[in-house]
């Protein structure tokens, strides 16, 4: 599995976990290591997600 794979929306596992405040998935996905600086096709990382979301974990 490319856990820094896309879909259409620019969106990869840890921006998708991310937005839904899927923390223990977005742990484990930057444990195996996972790009945490990619940006979907607006310009938004994980944290930008995570945060307009008010996920503060």
């Amino acid at each position: 599995v490319n856990m820094n794979g896309r879909n259409k929306n620019g969106w990869t596992p840890l921006i998708w976990a991310a937005i839904t405040g899927s923390t223990e998935v977005a742990s484990l996905l930057i444990q195996a290591g996972c790009d945490i600086f990619i940006r979907d096709e607006k310009g938004m990382s994980a944290l930008m997600w995570a945060a307009k979301h008010g996920h503060e974990e």
